[in-house]
């Protein structure tokens, strides 16, 4: 039996028709979970590294996360 993948935009996509209350709860509680998996998993990556090392790394894959986002929409 093949295992659906499901992604976070086909389940927007799914509520193309509910208010935008709905959507904003539903994309709250996705952003609660994924957020709760990325501690545990920084918590389990962690283990033999400095905290202010860790918390250093983090920023730098977030800044290289977003820098295609404002280059490609501008700073203003």
């Amino acid at each position: 039996m093949a295992m659906a993948v499901v992604t976070v935009p086909m389940m927007i996509a799914r509520l193309g028709g509910a208010s935008p209350v709905v959507t904003a709860v539903f994309l709250a509680i996705v952003s609660t979970i994924l957020g709760s998996a990325m501690q545990v998993m920084v918590k389990f990556a962690t283990e033999d590294v400095h905290p202010f090392e860790a918390a250093f790394i983090r920023a730098v894959f977030g800044v290289l996360l977003f820098v295609p986002v404002v280059m490609r929409q501008g700073i203003g």
